[in-house]
């Protein structure tokens, strides 16, 4: 979820996606290079987390609207 504002924090999110599923984990970071803040939700299933992007991806958190993106894991 990205980009978030300075002041958004993890109650934030888990407000602004509580609608879409069961939250297994919810944070927010800042990318060390960009300062750019963006935040990681974890849902109980990948359907909640397909809802998440269907219906909360360009809708605003905190004023700001958002990129909503499904997170794959990389082969290393």
């Amino acid at each position: 979820v990205k980009p978030l504002t300075l002041d958004t924090e993890r109650a934030d999110l888990l407000e602004a996606f509580s609608s879409c599923g069961g939250i297994m984990r919810a944070e927010v970071r800042t990318a060390a290079a960009s300062g750019v803040v963006f935040g990681m939700v974890q849902f109980s299933t990948a359907r909640e987390a397909q809802n998440a992007v269907a219906f909360k991806n360009g809708v605003p958190i905190k004023g700001r609207r958002v990129s909503v993106r499904l997170w794959r894991n990389r082969p290393h």
